[in-house]
């Protein structure tokens, strides 16, 4: 007997990062407690502290500007070296007190530039 699986698609997700718009074709959130941790007399490791790192945001997607197709770079360069902090919103959940950690942005001749942003998120709230 085959079974079939049927995957439903969904246009890319527009999301707003600075003065820019991003269509997110794909987004992953990844997060890690942090245990400092050392050794007692009898050679047992004990945890000491603990604490929870910002929640990590890869977003992939495409952007347009045929005008000057690299405004955005200047534009992700200036967020990342000013260390800017903002929320944005992905799908009804908004990411809180954002910074951008690193960013690529690929011209491949097209009209739109692929784009790669990785922020740094403190926390998420449903959208209101």
């Amino acid at each position: 007997m085959s079974t079939e699986t049927i995957l439903g698609s969904r246009s890319a997700e527009a999301v707003l990062i600075g003065n820019m718009t991003i269509y997110c074709e794909s987004f992953s959130v990844s997060a890690v407690r942090v245990l400092c941790e050392t050794s007692t007399a009898g050679g047992e490791g004990t945890v000491t502290n603990t604490y929870s790192k910002n929640a990590r945001v890869t977003i992939k997607g495409r952007t347009f500007s045929e005008d000057v197709p690299m405004y955005h770079t200047m534009q992700l360069d200036g967020l990342l070296r000013a260390g800017t902090v903002f929320d944005t919103v992905y799908r009804e959940m908004v990411l809180k007190n954002c910074r951008l950690q690193s960013y690529t942005v690929a011209d491949s001749g097209r009209s739109d530039l692929d784009i790669t942003l990785v922020l740094a998120a403190e926390y998420f709230e449903e959208e209101e």
